[in-house]
Order: C-alpha cells, then sequence, then structure tokens
C-alpha cells in the first residue's frame, strides 16, 4: 500500500529507464496514480465531499488543486504570496476525512485506507510550530460531514504545549486525554502520590503514566486529523497508524529529511509551498554540499511532477502584485477583483 507514494517520494521510477525523460515520466505517473481507495464511484464521493465541505467555496485553481489531491498519490501544490495556501489546504483536509466517511465508500477500501478500521484519516503537518498553528486554527472552524449529518472536525494537535498558542491549548493531545475518564484517573492517582517517594508512590506514578498514554491513544484513535510539525510527526505515539493523507504545508521550506517524517506515515501525500520564495533552512554547510538544500518540493519538481498553481493573490494591490507574476510565475497571477 506504501509502495506507490514511497517511491514517487523516493524518485525511483517502474522498470529501468534508458534516459532522464523516461524517469521523469515514470515518476510523475507515480504521483498521478489514484489513490488505494478509488472506488468505481471515486469521481461522484470525491465530488459529494467538496460540494459538502468548504471546498465548495473556494475558487477556481483552488478547487482544482483540491480535486487532484483527492484522485492522486501524489501532489504538488505551488502557492505564490497571498494566494490562499493555507486555507485551500484546510478545505482539502475537510474534504479528505468527507470522503473517507463517506457512507457510499466500499467497506473494504475505507478500511485498507484508514488504520486498523479506524483512527484518523489526516496528518497536518508544517516546518515551524507557528504554520502548524495556522492550520490549526482554520481546522478547528471545520466540519465533516457524515452521511447527511454534519460534525466539527476532530483535531488533535501534537507538541508541547508551551509552543501552542494559548487559544489553541485545548486541541492539545495533553489537554485532550486529560478530559478523559482514564485521564481524570490518571490524575487523581499522581494527586495521591504527590510527595510520596516510596516504592508504592513511583508504583502508582507508573500506572498514571500508563493510563495517560492509553487514554492519549485513544484521543488519537477518535481523532480526524492530527496536526503536528514535520519533526514532531515522529512521536512514538503515531507508531502504528497509517493516515489517508499527509500534508505538509511550507514545503518548500522543510528541509527534506524532515519532510520525509509525515510522508513515511500516508499513503498519499500533498506538498503546499512556493520555490519561488524562501528555501530550506540549512545551517550546514556540509548538509548543503551534500544536496540538503534542495527540497522535496523543489525535487518532485525536477523529476517531473506538475505542480498546481494557486492563481488567484488576494493580498496586494494589483499593482504590486504585477511585478512578482510577471518575474516568477510568468504572469499567471491575477488579483481577485
Amino acid at each position: 500500500a506504501y509502495a506507490p507514494l514511497q517511491r514517487a517520494v523516493i524518485g525511483i521510477p517502474d522498470g529501468d529507464p534508458k534516459t532522464a525523460r523516461d524517469a521523469r515520466a515514470s515518476v510523475a505517473a507515480l504521483a498521478a496514480a489514484p489513490p488505494l481507495w478509488a472506488g468505481k464511484d471515486a469521481a461522484g464521493a470525491v465530488r459529494r465531499a467538496m460540494d459538502g465541505t468548504r471546498a465548495a467555496t473556494l475558487n477556481t485553481s483552488q478547487r482544482v488543486a483540491v480535486r487532484h489531491a483527492l484522485t492522486r498519490t501524489l501532489s504538488v501544490w505551488q502557492g505564490p504570496p497571498g494566494t490562499g495556501k493555507t486555507r485551500a489546504l484546510t478545505a482539502f483536509v475537510e474534504a479528505a476525512v468527507s470522503l473517507a466517511l463517506d457512507g457510499a465508500s466500499n467497506a473494504k477500501h475505507r478500511k485498507s485506507a484508514l488504520s486498523h478500521g479506524g483512527g484518523p484519516v489526516a496528518l497536518a503537518c508544517a516546518a515551524s510550530n507557528v504554520a502548524v498553528d495556522n492550520l490549526v486554527d482554520g481546522l478547528v472552524s471545520s466540519e465533516t460531514r457524515v452521511g447527511s449529518e454534519r460534525r466539527p472536525l476532530r483535531v488533535v494537535r501534537l507538541g508541547s504545549p508551551a509552543k501552542v498558542q494559548a487559544r489553541l491549548e485545548a486541541t492539545t493531545l495533553g489537554a485532550q486525554a486529560a478530559l478523559t475518564p482514564l485521564g481524570r484517573k490518571a490524575a487523581a492517582m499522581r494527586a495521591e502520590a504527590r510527595g510520596d517517594y516510596t516504592s508504592r508512590g513511583a508504583a502508582t506514578r507508573r500506572l498514571a503514566f500508563q493510563l495517560e498514554t492509553q487514554a492519549a491513544h485513544a484521543v488519537l484513535r477518535a481523532a480526524d486529523v492530527v496536526c503536528a510539525t514535520c519533526v514532531g510527526a515522529g512521536d512514538d505515539l503515531l507508531e502504528g497508524f497509517t493516515f489517508r493523507v499527509a500534508c505538509v504545508d511550507e514545503a518548500a521550506q522543510c528541509p527534506e529529511p524532515a519532510a520525509l517524517i509525515p510522508v513515511s506515515k500516508a499513503l498519499t501525500c500533498v506538498l503546499v509551498g512556493d520555490a519561488a520564495q524562501l528555501p530550506p533552512t540549512v545551517t550546514s554547510m556540509d548538509a548543503l554540499h551534500a544536496g540538503l538544500g534542495v527540497s522535496l518540493f523543489e525535487r518532485m519538481e525536477r523529476l517531473g511532477v506538475v505542480p498546481d498553481l494557486l492563481d488567484r493573490q488576494y493580498r496586494m494591490h494589483p499593482a504590486l502584485a504585477e511585478f512578482p507574476s510577471a518575474r516568477f510565475y510568468g504572469g499567471r497571477v491575477a488579483s481577485d477583483p
């Protein structure tokens, strides 16, 4: 199940291509392959997922990018400044969850796409905590559709609460686990063992830790989407989970080894960024000489994966936007009226 995505991101094409052009074509074909769960009604299921979520409110280029990401193994989105990358990405996650929960989906396909027949659908990551918080901020106001009913998206934020914005603290794994029956029991046991430095107190704290871990796993299994930094996606708590899709925001600024952590946990992937802006932050000259100044985002472009360009900007006066559009994007980026 992992093979198509992993072969695409590593750059191993089918067979033994004789030319670089054949290799690029083969990697592009791997990226364009339909995901594992695409059944006979894949087009209809994707349409329902988009029509029933905020994806329906996106502009044309954003909707095209979301539709491609729902129907491909690997997608690359190029988002120039002010083109709504994060908004489109949160709408995609909403649609991906809705698609996974679509009652018309084949149960066998759904089970193979989700970990152990259930669990979180999407792993949403970025290189920095600030960018992850931007994703969480958009997702906590999202809804998903289950049949004819709608409910809020279940979002879990991994990471130290000290690195999460205070207003988003309730989304953290620790905060949500503490509200479960197991979490409350663990808290009571820790309070009971406070100040007890005997072997009995140590045993009580060990048991409390076990209960906290069980509570955390229960919260993760009930989640729709898990948000973390790319490095944070390597947390031991995520071992054993298979995500239907991994999203990497700011992918052009993320060093490739970090970007590969969330990608390795998913069956499909969306890389969102802009190679015309900031490159990966690499301070080691040895690492730069070894090629780590090239992001996974940029390498996929070089291997022939054609990015979906978000072509409408909302941030600048048209007179200001005219120069970067002409200089960096071939004049293809227009300004919203």
